[in-house]
C-alpha cells in the first residue's frame, strides 16, 4: 500500500467513525426510557464482562485490554465518547496492547479506532487521524 493509498483509506475510516458515533443528543439515537435501553444494557454487559476478565487475569493482561476494547465500543455507541472515562479506559487499553503486542499485530486495530473515535470526540483531530492512518496500515 502506498502512503497515498494509506492516508485515502485512513481518511475513509475516519469518514466511517464519524458517520457511525452518535452524538448526545442525536435525534437518529433512540430514546432513553431508563436504565434499561439497549445501549444501557450492552454497556453494563461489558462493564461485567471487564470486570470479570480482571478479576481473574488481571487488570494489565491482553484478555483485559481486549474486554476494555468492548466497553469503549459500548461507551462510544452510548453516546459518551467525549467522557474521561472513556478517553482514559481506551487510552490505558492501547498501553497494554502495545506492551504486549509487536506492533505490527492486527490486533491493535480495533484500539486504535477505538482511541481514534474517543479523541475525534475530544476535538483532538490531528492525533486522531495518526492512530486511524496507523490502524489502516495495519488492516
Amino acid at each position: 500500500m502506498t502512503q497515498s493509498n494509506g492516508r485515502q483509506a485512513a481518511f475513509l475510516l475516519l469518514a466511517i467513525v464519524l458517520s457511525a458515533t452518535p452524538a448526545p443528543g442525536d435525534v437518529s439515537r433512540p430514546a432513553k426510557t431508563g436504565a434499561n435501553t439497549e445501549y444501557d444494557s450492552r454497556e453494563a454487559e461489558a462493564r461485567m464482562a471487564l470486570d470479570a476478565v480482571r478479576a481473574r487475569a488481571g487488570a494489565g493482561t491482553l484478555e483485559a485490554a481486549t474486554a476494555a476494547d468492548a466497553l469503549v465500543v459500548a461507551l462510544r455507541r452510548n453516546g459518551r465518547g467525549w467522557s474521561r472515562e472513556s478517553r482514559t479506559l481506551a487510552e490505558e487499553t492501547l498501553t497494554v496492547k502495545q506492551r504486549s503486542l509487536d506492533p505490527e499485530d492486527r490486533r491493535l486495530v480495533p484500539t486504535l479506532v477505538n482511541l481514534g473515535d474517543v479523541l475525534i470526540a475530544h476535538a483532538e483531530y490531528t492525533r486522531a487521524i495518526g492512530l486511524l492512518e496507523r490502524a489502516a496500515r495495519l488492516s
